[in-house]
């Protein structure tokens, strides 16, 4: 009896052991992803630009990022190079795509009628990672683009002109 515990006992924590492993296994194959260069920088679609970083919102919010009106069914674009870390719906920003860049920046990019990119996929500046919104209401569907450094966020009218 106490050789089947003993024995048991092991097996359990070999399984343990397993688990932890492939666990550790998976958080390093998700980091070790390699971040594709950052290429030059570009807003996500084209439009106009409804509101501007730092600017009062239509609900009287100060923006921290950009909202692009944009022709319903556009194609977005990455801003930058990098890695999806986050592609799905989410809360009131409907659907979103996260993008992991270089030297502590990411991407937020909301408002997407249809994503074509999964999580952990690299993508250059440019490449197509899904399709705006169609139009509500006779309104123009509007995209929203935030950038952050180091979590905080910053204007990316200054990272798409070359000033940082």
């Amino acid at each position: 009896d106490l050789v089947t515990r003993i024995e048991r006992k092991q097996r359990e924590e070999d399984s343990r052991r397993r688990q932890q492993q492939k666990a550790t296994a998976q958080k390093a194959s998700f980091k070790a992803t390699p971040v594709p260069k950052t290429g030059e920088a570009q807003l996500p679609i084209s439009g106009l630009i409804k509101v501007g970083y730092g600017n009062t919102d239509d609900i009287g919010a100060v923006s921290k990022g950009l909202k692009i009106q944009g022709r319903d069914g556009s194609l977005i674009v990455a801003p930058m190079g990098g890695v999806v870390d986050y592609s799905g719906p989410f809360k009131g920003y409907g659907n979103i795509v996260i993008l992991r860049h270089e030297k502590g920046y990411h991407s937020l990019i909301a408002g997407l009628g249809k994503i074509d990119t999964v999580v952990g996929r690299p993508v250059s500046a440019g490449e197509p990672i899904g399709k705006l919104n169609k139009s509500s209401e006779g309104e123009p569907p509007v995209l929203y683009y935030e950038l952050r450094y180091k979590g905080k966020p910053v204007n990316p009218s200054k990272k798409i002109s070359g000033l940082f």
